[in-house]
């Protein structure tokens, strides 16, 4: 399931900011918050994402894209 979230937030094992459009998310939680009106859900086969598009890893968590040249390390 695709979600775009019109609001922030936060659950056990996700954390999501506004206008983020999320894909894989577990659709028992995708239907909840889409529900309770803190997200809309996305067709993803007409869907041209507005917000950041974020992918679920398979531990529930968002990724993190570092800028271009910007390391861990220094």
């Amino acid at each position: 399931m695709t979600i775009k979230l019109t609001t922030s937030c936060s659950g056990v094992n996700y954390s999501f900011h506004q206008d983020q459009v999320v894909e894989g998310v577990d659709p028992a939680v995708g239907a909840d918050l889409v529900k309770h009106g803190l997200a809309e859900e996305v067709q993803t086969a007409t869907a041209e994402p507005s917000g950041e598009t974020a992918k679920l890893n398979p531990t529930g968590q968002t990724a993190t894209a570092k800028p271009k040249g910007e390391t861990r390390n220094k």
